[in-house]
C-alpha cells in the first residue's frame, strides 16, 4: 500500500510537469491560455472507521484548469490582426458549419474575400440593419451571425495620392540657428562623394512621414526646420521657422518638393 501511495505522487508530479511543458511550448502561440494542474488527496475509509486514524491513499489530479487571464496585446503590421481585451471570444465557423470560439485574432482575407483564420475558419459577425452605415450610431441585426465577406470592389480601388498631412511638432524656442542654415540645400551632385541630403549643420530639426504617390507607392517625405539667423529677441522675427520639405528622387538624391515659413504667436503656438 505505501508503494501505491508514493506511485500516485509520482504520477501526479509527472502530470504537473506535462502541463508546465505544454505551457512553455505554447509561449509564442497567439491567444493561448495556460493551464494548471489541480490536485486532491485520496481519502479512503469504511463505515465506522475514525478519520483521524486513516493515513490516506495518496493524491490524484482532480482537473487541469485553463486560466483565462488577460494576455499582452501587441501591435503588428497586419490590419486584420485583432485582440480581445477582457472577456469574450471570436466566433468562427469551420467548413462543416460548426461554430467554434477562439481568442486567436490572427485573421486574413481568402481568395473569395472572406475573413478567415489560419485554419480557414470564417470569422462571424452580426449584419448591420441597413446598407447605409451610420458610424455615429451603428445598428446591427443580433438575431443571426454570418460570414464577413469584403466587397470585391474594395480590391480594385484606384490608388490616391496623398494630398494633405497633419503634422504636430514641438520646436525648442532657445535653439541656436544652425551654422550653415543660410546655405540650406537638399543635395549636391558635385560633392565628393555626392551629398544625397542636407548636412546636419544646415537645420535644427527634421521629421519624416510616409506619403503615397499617384500609383499608391509609399514615399518618405522629410521636413527640415531651420531657425533663421538673427531670430533672437529684439532682432528680426524671433518667432519664425523656415521649413524645407524634401523627398528622395529616383537618383537617390534628396529633392525639394515644398517650402514654407511657420509663424508662432507670443505663446509659441
Amino acid at each position: 500500500m505505501p508503494f501505491n501511495i508514493g506511485l500516485s505522487g509520482l504520477n501526479a508530479a509527472a502530470t504537473d510537469l506535462r502541463v508546465t511543458g505544454h505551457n512553455v511550448a505554447n509561449a509564442g502561440t497567439v491567444g493561448f491560455k495556460e493551464s494548471r494542474a489541480e490536485f486532491g488527496d485520496l481519502f479512503a475509509a469504511s463505515y465506522g472507521q475514525i478519520s483521524d486514524t486513516i493515513s490516506g491513499q495518496g493524491v490524484k489530479v482532480q482537473t487541469i484548469a485553463q486560466q483565462f487571464n488577460q494576455g499582452n496585446i501587441s501591435f503588428t503590421q497586419n490590419n486584420l490582426d485583432l485582440a480581445v481585451s477582457g472577456q469574450g471570444f471570436f466566433v468562427v465557423e469551420n467548413a462543416q458549419g460548426e461554430t467554434q470560439y477562439t481568442r486567436n485574432g490572427q485573421f486574413k482575407v481568402d481568395s473569395n474575400g472572406f475573413i478567415v483564420n489560419n485554419t480557414g475558419d470564417r470569422l462571424q459577425a452580426f449584419d448591420r440593419t441597413s446598407d447605409e452605415y451610420d458610424f455615429a450610431n451603428p445598428t446591427f441585426n443580433v438575431g443571426q451571425m454570418n460570414d464577413i465577406q469584403l466587397d470585391p470592389k474594395a480590391f480594385n480601388v484606384a490608388p490616391q495620392a496623398t494630398t494633405e498631412i497633419d503634422m504636430q511638432v514641438n520646436l525648442p524656442a532657445r535653439a541656436d540657428p544652425p551654422i550653415n542654415g543660410d546655405d540650406f540645400e537638399f543635395s549636391d551632385d558635385g560633392a565628393e562623394p555626392p551629398r544625397t541630403m542636407p548636412d546636419t549643420d544646415m537645420y535644427n530639426y527634421s521629421t519624416s512621414v510616409t506619403v503615397y504617390d499617384s500609383l499608391g507607392e509609399p514615399r518618405t517625405l522629410t521636413a527640415y526646420f531651420v531657425k533663421p539667423e538673427g531670430a533672437e529677441e529684439g532682432q528680426g522675427e524671433p518667432l519664425t521657422r523656415q521649413v524645407y520639405i524634401g523627398m528622395l528622387g529616383e537618383n537617390g538624391m534628396m529633392q525639394q518638393v515644398g517650402e514654407t515659413q511657420m509663424t508662432f504667436d507670443e505663446n509659441g503656438r
